[in-house]
């Protein structure tokens, strides 16, 4: 009688000889090194994970993979910032950047707080301008006076601002 024979035995057969090449192994690593490197951000910016537990974790990440890991980390902390509110649970930008990048620390914490109070800025301009909106449409229905003072908010589109924050950990 014929031997049964499991999926994974199967498997195992077809799959004997191959082998990753070198292309692979390394698209393979830079997938895990970015995995790794979203799960820090997420606990950075859940507080989960604290400021001096960061450099362990970078740490971990060996020689040039190390500059690329902190890059990563940086990079979704940005891509994950709402410019216009202070940090939440975890870390700040002006506290996580400067940590993943030390040598750059001064230079990191003056562009950000420039960014920033550009974005804000912005904001301030844009609410402005919606606020005389709301007040023209308000007037054009006959409805005026200096106790009319209408709540906006307007958010202007950080992806600029962020495309420039990325910018800065490229080089």
């Amino acid at each position: 009688m014929a031997e049964i024979k499991s999926t994974l035995d199967l498997i195992m057969e077809k799959t004997a000889g191959l082998v990753m090449s070198e292309a692979d192994k390394k698209k393979a690593a830079a997938e895990e090194r970015e995995k790794r490197a979203g799960g820090v951000a997420l606990r950075l910016l859940e507080g989960t994970l604290r400021l001096k537990d960061l450099e362990a974790e970078i740490a971990k990440a060996a020689g040039e993979d190390r500059e690329m890991f902190a890059r990563l980390v940086g990079a979704r902390l940005i891509e994950e910032a709402d410019l216009g509110r202070e940090a939440g649970a975890g870390p700040s930008l002006e506290e996580a950047l400067p940590a993943l990048f030390p040598e750059q620390a001064q230079r990191l914490r003056a562009l950000l707080a420039e960014t920033r109070q550009r974005y804000l800025r912005q904001a301030a301009e844009l609410e402005e301008t919606e606020r005389q909106r709301v007040l023209d449409e308000l007037k054009n229905r006959g409805i005026y006076g200096s106790a009319i003072r209408p709540v906006v908010q307007a958010v202007p589109d950080q992806a600029p601002f962020k495309e420039e924050l990325m910018g800065l950990l490229g080089g």
